[in-house]
């Protein structure tokens, strides 16, 4: 019987073989990859949000032409999009402590093996 090329296919995520059945002692792993990517996915989310609300409100502070309102309104996004940073930045330090005091990482989600 001839072998084809798709049958020596590997997921490099899942670590199994195509056609083969998937470990289910394996899931703790899946479950950390998949929190990881989501944390990640979280931070970047924000920080393209954070970009985008700094841009947006010195391109009204710009465009105000002396109106009193919207420069206010614009310093109000600005002010409002770098307490959304410090708050993100104090979570990841928040993270950093609680894995310094407990060995629990929850940036990477390594769990302690049995």
């Amino acid at each position: 019987m001839t072998r084809l090329l798709a049958q020596s296919l590997q997921n490099p995520v899942l670590n199994v073989r195509l056609g083969q059945a998937i470990d289910v002692s394996e899931s703790p792993a899946m479950l950390q990859l998949l929190l990881r990517l989501l944390i990640d996915m979280i931070f970047i989310i924000a920080g393209l949000w954070f970009f985008i609300q700094i841009i947006l409100g010195g391109y009204n502070f710009i465009t105000s032409a002396g109106d009193k309102e919207a420069v206010q309104k614009s310093q109000r996004r600005i002010q409002q999009a770098v307490i959304g940073l410090v708050i993100i930045f104090a979570v990841f330090a928040l993270a950093s402590v609680i894995q310094k005091v407990f060995g629990f990482n929850l940036v990477n989600f390594t769990f302690p093996h049995p």
